[in-house]
């Protein structure tokens, strides 16, 4: 069966799917965040987008809005902190191969410096769920946020255990770029003259004259070896975390670098689009343009769109946000910066590859590769 008649080389069908979508508005009188206007609907959206174009089902979706009608209706869940956590926990099917995988939030997300950074960045991000409490400060106490870290251990670990998974997530929220602690960001910029710099040096002097001499290593123990590199390192320049910590990921730096090795060993995949990178606030537009609308609409266009695909469509949707908060603010004299779309994955991709099932991919005899 042919999901879609204008683009039949996708063939969903044949894996097990799962999604998990959070939008949050925090427009409840007793919240203390401030209300944003379009997360409720992107991810009705998004729900929307994976019934009808991709084949999803009511029970593969799982979705958390904080919209009364459907709570009350029993078609999503309120968006707390106990909800979402207990979701995450049981959002990947641990041992289970060949699955598909689609996490989107749009909401609140926010950091702090860490105690002990282990981190490239230092910085600790954390979603702020529908009941997160606040000081009078509108300092969030930590009992009430769910950290990066518990979103790594709960979905990225899992994925590392099995083989041919792919998991395709959307952060749009500021301070996104490494909620999820993926490795890999720098290597994947495209459109600037720092990232033509480095895609050039990796494809004509890594790849081309590095990798040959050491691909036996760098296939099956690419990650390995530089995170041991890495380890040593920081074992000798940060202070050790306490047994009872939630483990973090290794301290490995993306350079912008990394060689696209062949995934002979078809480790499962994951690719984030973020609204910024780490560092970065973003702003919520006036005109219903958002990052996720953006998205969604280039798979409800183009089912096969590509990870560079979504990376010019991310980079064209924050222009217009900017531009638009500009002629909103900047004739009030405020200053505002231009915050950058991020996409992470766990490992080095290839930007022709699919955003949405690159393992189903029907490709007729003797048609070339994509």
């Amino acid at each position: 069966m042919m999901l879609h008649p204008s683009h039949p080389n996708i063939f969903p069908l044949a894996r097990q799917r799962k999604a998990l979508l959070l939008g949050i508005n925090y427009d409840d009188s007793n919240s203390t965040m401030i209300p944003l206007r379009y997360p409720q609907r992107d991810a009705k959206e998004m729900r929307q987008l994976l019934k009808e174009t991709f084949g999803f089902h009511d029970e593969d979706i799982i979705v958390l809005i904080d919209d009364e009608a459907e709570v009350e209706a029993g078609t999503s869940l309120l968006p707390t902190r106990e909800n979402i956590m207990r979701e995450v926990s049981g959002f990947i099917n641990r041992g289970q191969d060949n699955m598909d995988y689609v996490l989107f939030y749009s909401g609140h997300v926010n950091q702090h410096c860490e105690k002990n950074p282990v981190k490239e960045d230092w910085l600790q991000a954390f979603i702020i769920p529908v009941n997160t409490k606040s000081d009078k400060y509108g300092e969030c106490f930590p009992d009430s946020v769910i950290y990066d870290e518990f979103l790594h251990k709960s979905i990225i670990v899992p994925l590392e255990e099995t083989k041919g998974c792919h998991l395709f997530a959307v952060i749009d929220a500021p301070y996104s770029g490494t909620l999820l602690n993926l490795r890999h960001h720098r290597c994947n910029r495209i459109g600037t003259v720092t990232s033509a710099v480095r895609h050039a040096c990796r494809c004509y002097i890594v790849e081309d004259l590095v990798v040959p001499f050491y691909k036996d290593v760098l296939v099956s123990t690419y990650d390995d070896v530089l995170t041991s590199i890495y380890d040593a390192f920081f074992q000798k320049t940060t202070p050790q975390l306490p047994e009872a910590e939630t483990p973090r990921p290794s301290p490995f730096r993306c350079n912008g670098f990394c060689p696209r090795v062949p995934n002979s060993s078809r480790k499962s995949t994951v690719i984030c689009v973020s609204a910024s990178k780490s560092s970065e606030v973003t702003l919520e537009g006036h005109n219903f343009d958002t990052l996720s609308s953006a998205i969604i609409k280039l798979l409800e266009k183009n089912p096969n769109a590509s990870i560079k695909d979504a990376i010019y469509t991310a980079r064209g949707a924050v222009k217009r946000l900017h531009q638009g908060a500009l002629n909103a603010l900047g004739s009030l004299g405020f200053q505002i910066a231009l915050w950058n779309p991020q996409l992470a994955s766990n490992y080095p991709v290839d930007h022709n590859t699919m955003l949405m099932y690159p393992e189903t991919r029907h490709q007729e005899p003797g048609q070339p590769d994509v």
